[in-house]
């Protein structure tokens, strides 16, 4: 059954199928934060190969977003896993944050940096080394936003939730 059907995979099926094999990094990473539900193929294997790995995975404390932003502060993941839906609300957040300051007429070059570190450090929590969005392409501003705040490349993946990632960074992936 598909990911975005009504009816829910238990975790004793996720168990199951993480036992029942496939590929494992040789990097251990400590921390990993997902936005999606634990139902999509992605998900699961996030946290299958998160803990293979001997790392944590966390996940949203409430389905809805509403509190995603403290989350990746408590949190401070290394490796980010988001839907174009959540980069679009990060980058909402952070433009509300410039409009605090001044109007865009009166930003400096400072208040964008300090807004930017800002994000990096205490929103995001100043661990991340890797993210990567799936199900879509973004607009050329919300990747230009992440990887600058950020400094670390930002990662486009595209596939179905049968097979997995079949695109990455607009590239067709070969099989194992």
């Amino acid at each position: 059954m598909s990911g975005c059907s009504s009816r829910t995979r238990t975790w004793k099926s996720l168990s199951r199928s993480w036992r029942a094999g496939g590929s494992v990094k040789s990097y251990a990473t400590p921390s990993v934060s997902g936005s999606g539900p634990a139902i999509h193929l992605v998900a699961r294997r996030i946290l299958a190969t998160t803990l293979a790995r001997g790392g944590t995975a966390h996940f949203v404390a409430h389905s809805d977003l509403s509190t995603f932003l403290e989350d990746l502060a408590l949190i401070r993941p290394t490796d980010l896993t988001v839907v174009p839906r959540v980069c679009e609300m990060l980058f909402q957040s952070y433009q509300s944050r410039l409009d605090q300051r001044a109007t865009r007429a009166e930003l400096r070059e400072t208040d964008y940096a300090e807004v930017l570190a800002h994000f990096r450090d205490e929103v995001f929590g100043g661990r991340i080394v890797r993210i990567l969005c799936g199900s879509a392409a973004l607009a050329p501003e919300l990747v230009a936003f992440h990887e600058s705040c950020l400094e670390v490349p930002f990662h486009n993946g595209y596939g179905t939730t049968e097979t997995g990632f079949l695109m990455l960074d607009h590239r067709v992936q070969r099989p194992p």
